[in-house]
């Protein structure tokens, strides 16, 4: 159990980039690995999660990543940066929060919650009027986490992981 008084947060450094690599790895096949092929999923990881692409998205400056850590552990991270979906964006400015991701373990305990705030916290603070997010169209428990924040369903698209083609929704709240 995760004792929510002992959970720091900051941004991540450089020398994250292999925690950062195993939490995305371990949170997405805890999720998500079910439904796919294991050689559809480890492709999909390796090339998604390797430590050398975390460094790099750490180094740039489009894109910013909250860790959340329990001792020396990281059990939540987020990640966001500028707009990727393949839907069009009303506004001016927008971001996208690309991953909000939170072990088993720290379900439950706000961990997401924080980190949600400083995303959009983080997002006004860049002077963005948008903050969007895709999410798996069978996560019923990841959109109505979003949806107390806000979020609305503005558009469908299709997330492909080797040969599966999961249909997602995207996501938008407006921050101006």
């Amino acid at each position: 159990m995760i004792d929510v008084a002992r959970v720091t947060y900051r941004d991540a450094r450089a020398e994250d980039a292999a925690a950062l690599a195993e939490i995305s790895r371990a949170t997405f096949l805890a999720t998500f690995g079910h439904l796919y092929t294991i050689a559809d999923r480890n492709a999909f990881v390796a090339e998604t999660y390797g430590r050398k692409l975390q460094a790099a998205e750490i180094a740039d400056p489009e894109m910013r990543h909250r860790l959340a850590f329990d001792g020396r552990d990281v059990i939540g991270f987020a990640k966001m940066g500028a707009y990727k979906l393949p839907v069009a964006a009303e506004g001016r400015r927008v971001r996208e929060l690309h991953r909000l991701y939170v072990v088993e373990a720290a379900k439950g305990a706000g961990i997401a919650a924080a980190l949600m705030e400083w995303t959009i916290a983080t997002a006004r603070g860049d002077g963005a009027d948008a903050l969007y997010l895709g999410v798996w169209q069978g996560n019923a428990r990841a959109q109505r986490f979003y949806a107390r924040y806000g979020f609305e369903i503005v558009g469908e698209y299709t997330f492909e992981v080797g040969a599966a083609r999961d249909p997602e929704y995207v996501m938008r709240k407006p921050l101006a």
